[in-house]
């Protein structure tokens, strides 16, 4: 990437917010059963200071997660990522 470029990374699952969204008995049990399967229900659930920290030992001088616009259907439990070369 060449210097002063932009990687934008999009509508990550916030760990964070990981039981705010399996908060029934059934999401939770959906979860359960498809990490027993390998299998899991929307992918990897990352947490953003971890991700911000990736980027930087990755190269990039700057990263910042930030807030979904909650106009969003998922804003409720995901983000986006702005990283800087």
């Amino acid at each position: 990437m060449r210097p002063e470029g932009l990687l934008f990374i999009g509508d990550v699952p916030d760990r964070d917010k990981l039981w705010g969204y399996f908060n029934t008995p059934e999401r939770q049990a959906a979860y359960f059963d498809g990490l027993a399967r390998g299998e899991r229900i929307i992918g990897s659930w990352l947490e953003r200071g971890w991700l911000e920290k990736l980027c930087r030992a990755a190269g990039f001088v700057e990263a910042q997660a930030m807030p979904q616009d909650p106009r969003l259907i998922y804003a409720d439990f995901r983000f986006d990522l702005l990283a800087r070369t």
